[in-house]
């Protein structure tokens, strides 16, 4: 059996770094959102933090070398993924579920629930990614799963959206906007671009 990483220039690289640069696009939307918005809003800086978080742990991810392992697959193979997945769903959990989740409960009489229930979705979906690493089985009814997981993010994305155009905060219209480029980038490109 052997593990190696390597770098493949092909369609599914070139799609993880066009994703990577859009998620940073939205961790960054959601820094400057807390820069300018009104000082009377609470834990501002819980907003400050899921942008910072979102932006180094998407930056570390994104470049990363593709794992190979060749049959017969083991433990360390399943270990390495393991490991390269908590890299990118962990951060995204607490930056984008989390963090968001706690500002929009603390701000819910300024803002209503719209980040409150947005954080409650993106949990939801990350935490089913990280649930999907730790059987790493990849039968049908667990694809099936994270399929179903990976759609909460279209209600969580739009309740983003939604709050910004309601309270006129631009910038969680355009992480919103950024999110769902980032979305369908994943799944339009490794259609047009050889793998």
């Amino acid at each position: 059996m052997a593990v190696t990483f390597r770098y493949d220039f092909d369609g599914f690289f070139i799609t993880r770094l066009v994703e990577g640069g859009l998620m940073i696009l939205v961790y960054l939307m959601l820094f400057l959102s807390s820069r300018v918005q009104e000082q009377d809003r609470r834990e501002l800086h819980l907003l400050k933090y899921a942008g910072i978080i979102g932006i180094i742990f998407v930056g570390i991810y994104t470049p990363l070398p593709t794992l190979v392992c060749y049959p017969p697959v083991t433990g360390l193979c399943y270990t390495i993924a393991f490991f390269k997945g908590l890299i990118l769903y962990i951060p995204v959990l607490v930056s984008l579920g989390i963090l968001v989740f706690l500002f929009g409960k603390k701000n819910q009489e300024i803002y209503g629930r719209f980040l409150y229930y947005s954080g409650i979705l993106w949990m939801v979906m990350f935490m089913g990614g990280i649930f999907a690493l730790l059987v790493l089985n990849f039968e049908l009814w667990m694809l099936m799963f994270l399929g179903i997981t990976t759609y909460f993010a279209i209600p969580a994305f739009i309740l983003m959206i939604v709050h910004g155009a309601k309270f006129n905060d631009k910038f969680f219209i355009l992480a919103g906007a950024f999110y769902i480029l980032s979305w369908l980038s994943s799944i339009i490109l490794p259609w047009f671009l050889p793998i």
